[in-house]
């Protein structure tokens, strides 16, 4: 499996839950660190990677087993 693969397995599992998975983009500020994070789009904050330091090992992690 791809990395782009599994980025887009992992953004379905976390959409189900009714999350999304945001990517930092290019230039990171000094609070980014140019990974991931999972939202919240109803609460309008991060559930995991606030400073958008989350690999998508973690974010697999964080979703409960199947």
């Amino acid at each position: 499996m791809t990395q782009d693969d599994r980025e887009e397995l992992l953004r379905e599992k976390v959409r189900a839950r009714g999350f999304d998975i945001r990517k930092s983009r290019g230039a990171a500020p000094p609070g980014n660190l140019g990974k991931y994070m999972v939202f919240d789009p109803v609460t309008g904050g991060s559930l995991l990677g606030h400073r958008f330091d989350a690999d998508l090992d973690d974010i697999e992690g964080w979703l409960p087993r199947e």
